[in-house]
């Protein structure tokens, strides 16, 4: 896999006439100064086996040039996840943050169909529903079962069930009542 990345990013430096002085000791030192995870994201390296023959696993290691005007040399190059070194493309930083701002508006826009109940714990959000629909607090041997449940991912499921339901159909709504139609 190393010298998988080692070779592209060489091959990429040839092709357009750019400098290249990068080895395997240079990205075994990188994985231990990133703590074996992307500068950009902070997600883990994925090492494990692409499972689509010819597709790369998307966390896998990337070689990424801070300055796309430089070349592959230990000074300009990071570590990075597939995903993200594909997103970044020759992107300048400035044109990158102009387009994560916009992921991220995206992002909040989405959370607005599917996180209803983001910024409430689960065990509150349960105990609510709860005195809602029987109009009574939940005993202690409730509250335990219920939090035994929660142990066992049942409220995890059971929240995001809800939420992919709800957030379908205010999304549905809203392409229905949009102006556009």
């Amino acid at each position: 896999m190393i010298n998988v990345s080692l070779k592209g990013a060489q091959e990429r430096a040839k092709i357009n006439n750019r400098s290249y002085n990068l080895d395997a000791n240079w990205i075994h030192e990188q994985l231990f100064k990133q703590d074996y995870r992307c500068w950009w994201t902070g997600q883990a390296f994925d090492f494990s086996e692409t499972i689509i023959p010819n597709i790369a696993n998307p966390n896998v290691i990337s070689i990424d040039r801070l300055n796309n005007e430089e070349g592959y040399t230990k000074e300009n190059s990071v570590l990075c996840v597939n995903w993200f070194n594909k997103l970044k493309s020759d992107y300048s930083i400035p044109e990158l943050n102009h387009i994560l701002m916009g992921c991220v508006s995206a992002y909040a826009k989405l959370q607005q169909y599917f996180v209803p109940y983001s910024s409430q714990p689960i065990n509150q959000a349960i105990e609510t529903n709860y005195q809602d629909q029987f109009e009574m607090p939940l005993t202690e041997a409730e509250m335990a079962e219920f939090l035994k449940k929660l142990d066992n991912d049942y409220y995890d499921r059971m929240r995001n069930a809800i939420r992919k339901a709800e957030g379908l159909a205010k999304l549905l709504e809203d392409i229905e009542n949009s102006p556009s139609k």
